[in-house]
């Protein structure tokens, strides 16, 4: 046990029970079931974490460059750990030479860094190394789950039963990424039974946080790789397998089981321009004269996968907007 608060180095379960999934499982005809692990990984932007931190001996501000995705949520943070009003910070985001999520956050080096700048009057420069980065910046995914799908005879899933296990690591930034993986877990599918139990746990590794996407391509992978296993199972199409399952055009705004509000959606009408647009039936009737050739050099695999993801979390930010009198409009933003 890592810390005596946390008994079995268990932070907090998320659960989401909706509709009768036992007697879907019940009554399927058939239960399809998998382990899927989304393994961790360190974000490795081109350029690692670097910062400035200048105090202001006029205003006693400070300004903070900084190579951060959220210069905003940076300058409310910085404020409250060095008991400043958020006016008396200017937090500046410039060339951030790749983020990918891992720099949304607000690290201990830029905290130490403001601090030292302020008690010694002097402008401080502190930059990342990548061994530093590797073992110190939030790393993404560190998930394993287990799946079930109740199925119909014709394809249809009626049912829906997952188990994640999220690893936070030891001092996590973002606890509740995990929890994101649980509310889009059905996709684009209209599966209306659901049971799902999301354990975010504590290792002596290094947190994980937000990496492109941040929980949710996790969900994605998770249902896509399941229905598929279905198509297998069935010995359908895995493109007819989407079609009968997505939730249809006319049932928007449509509440997932899961959770989340979608708002509009033409899952069916994209999956068919992308199959047209990449000749997909000549694809499949390739694969299968290469799979009869037994001289075939290569074989060809052929991968189809429908998303959504809920976006526009914050931190939220401000903007101004300034109109010259030349007619020239200037806008200054903390989006980086």
């Amino acid at each position: 046990q890592l810390f005596d608060s946390m008994p079995n180095n268990i932070d907090h379960v998320w659960t989401r029970k909706r509709g009768d999934a036992d007697a879907a499982f019940a009554g399927a005809h058939r239960v399809v079931s998998q382990r899927i692990a989304s393994q961790r990984l360190s974000g490795v932007p081109m350029e690692a974490r670097a910062v400035v931190a200048a105090p202001d001996p006029i205003s006693g501000g400070l300004t903070v460059w900084t190579s951060c995705q959220g210069p905003h949520l940076n300058r409310g943070n910085l404020a409250t750990v060095l008991g400043m009003d958020e006016n008396q910070i200017r937090v500046i985001a410039p060339d951030v030479g790749g983020g990918f999520g891992v720099k949304i956050y607000s690290y201990p080096e830029e905290i130490l860094l403001a601090a030292l700048a302020r008690a010694y009057r002097l402008p401080l420069r502190w930059a990342e190394t990548r061994m530093e980065h590797m073992a110190g910046t939030a790393h993404g995914r560190a998930q394993v789950a287990d799946l079930d799908l109740a199925v119909q005879e014709d394809g249809t899933i009626t049912g829906l039963r997952m188990r994640v296990v999220g690893d936070l690591g030891a001092y996590p930034v973002d606890p509740v990424i995990p929890e994101l993986t649980g509310q889009m877990a059905v996709g684009v599918y209209a599966i209306p039974a659901v049971d799902i139990e999301v354990t975010c746990v504590y290792t002596n590794t290094t947190p994980v946080a937000a990496y492109r996407g941040a929980g949710r391509p996790e969900a994605a992978y998770y249902i896509e790789r399941m229905v598929d296993l279905v198509a297998r199972e069935m010995n359908m199409d895995p493109v007819e397998v989407r079609r009968k399952n997505f939730i249809a055009p006319d049932k928007f705004p449509y509440k997932t089981p899961a959770g989340p509000l979608y708002d509009s959606g033409e899952y069916d009408k994209a999956l068919s321009r992308a199959l047209e647009i990449s000749g997909y039936a000549g694809l499949r009737a390739e694969q299968q004269q290469r799979l009869a050739d037994p001289n075939a050099p290569t074989l060809l695999g052929i991968g189809v996968a429908c998303y959504v993801e809920m976006c526009g979390f914050g931190p939220y930010e401000s903007a101004v907007v300034r109109v010259e009198p030349t007619g020239t409009v200037t806008v200054f933003t903390g989006i980086s």
